[in-house]
């Protein structure tokens, strides 16, 4: 997977709303309002192990994060959305 370093969420937001990205890493509150305009969308990973949780968000087509192979994926450069994906 291609990861696309964005320093600002609501970008990558934007990005994936645009089609420009398969996928991007997110809140859970992100994720019920993104999917609030694109109800297509998929959840392919929850993880809490934070204060809230976060999940990677996909467009529909997206099943599995064995999906994501050879896909774009927007995340926080320096952030836990780096991490996330990275060591997953």
């Amino acid at each position: 997977m291609e990861l696309i370093h964005k320093q600002y969420p609501q970008l990558e937001q934007a990005n994936f709303n645009a089609a420009k990205y398969d996928g991007i890493t997110s809140s859970l509150g992100n994720f019920i309002i993104l999917s609030a305009t694109n109800p297509d969308i998929q959840s392919v990973i929850v993880i809490d192990e934070s204060i809230g949780a976060d999940v990677v968000v996909a467009q529909s087509k997206i099943k599995t994060v064995a999906d994501l192979k050879g896909k774009k994926l927007g995340a926080n450069l320096g952030g836990f959305s780096e991490v996330f994906v990275l060591k997953c």
